[in-house]
């Protein structure tokens, strides 16, 4: 003999098992928006960081070889 699976609503009563499940969905889907959210706020933060980092190597190699220049003409 089979047993019968009892589904997770009806261990509460009806409308509470619905606003239960209800209100676990909405947590979940809320909980998905965050990661995306956040995930978008680290991307964009890692190529701000990214674009501050080459454009300082940039200034910085264009400075160097200005400097060179200007003591190489002393000489």
């Amino acid at each position: 003999m089979c047993k019968r699976v009892q589904r997770k609503d009806a261990v509460y009563d009806d409308w509470l098992g619905s606003w239960l499940s209800r209100y676990n969905l909405a947590l979940k889907i809320l909980q998905s928006k965050l990661y995306q959210e956040t995930s978008r706020f680290y991307q964009r933060r890692a190529s701000a960081v990214r674009f501050f980092f080459v454009g300082s190597f940039v200034l910085c190699c264009s400075v160097c070889n200005k400097s060179e220049s200007i003591f190489s003409k002393k000489k």
